[in-house]
């Protein structure tokens, strides 16, 4: 019996999840090649996954990548952060060898905000994304302290953005929203463009602080 493989997708307002798992063993593989389809307007655009684990004869750097034709993913799952908010996007799987059994493709998910019974999930880029953060600070020389004092200062507009994420568009935008009221519980709450936003509410503003990690 032919080996065939599973694959499903899971999306949040941020990332796509994809896992898979094949039937049986499969004698000779090298890995998988993940392929993503996106919609472009009436058209679908295959495009493919890229891996950052290389091969050890390829001598990989930090922050190297490459199509996963070429390094195809030695796991089962993989979290695809090209896919951004709004995307409409599915998943198909191949194993590499000579003549791979290949998944056929996931059906059509679409990274959306809404989590259901008027909940709504958005998402931020936290400083634990830490080769990239470690590879930003090499690259513009900074220490761990100026590192965070630009942060803080925006000094670095454009880096900042890409850490606050839908998170900060979105909080920002329920300040500029807001009616006769908001009520907000916020947690370490520390961000100056934030902060303002806030302030500028005045008596409308009902607010719930929490922080541990001042003492």
């Amino acid at each position: 019996m032919a080996v065939q493989i599973k694959v499903s997708v899971y999306t949040n307002g941020d990332d796509a999840f994809v896992a898979w798992a094949p039937s049986d063993f499969i004698a000779g593989c090298r890995g998988f090649l993940l392929e993503r389809g996106r919609k472009v307007g009436a058209t679908e655009k295959i495009e493919t996954v890229e891996n950052r684990v290389g091969f050890t004869k390829d001598r990989p750097k930090s922050g190297d990548h490459r199509p996963s034709d070429v390094w195809p993913f030695q796991r089962f799952n993989w979290t695809d952060h090209a896919a951004d908010v709004g995307n409409v996007v599915r998943y198909r799987v191949t194993a590499m060898m000579s003549t791979g059994a290949s998944s056929d493709w996931t059906e059509w998910k679409t990274l959306a905000t809404d989590a259901g019974g008027g909940f709504s999930c958005y998402f931020n880029r936290g400083l634990v994304l830490s080769q990239f953060v470690a590879r930003y600070m090499a690259k513009n020389r900074l220490t761990p302290a100026a590192f965070k004092k630009s942060l803080q200062t925006n000094g670095d507009a454009k880096f900042r953005a890409f850490l606050e994420g839908d998170l900060g568009l979105r909080m920002v935008g329920l300040t500029q929203g807001a009616g006769d009221e908001l009520h907000a519980a916020l947690y370490e709450l520390g961000d100056a463009t934030l902060e303002t936003a806030l302030i500028g509410l005045g008596p409308r503003l009902h607010l719930i602080l929490a922080n541990g990690s001042d003492k």
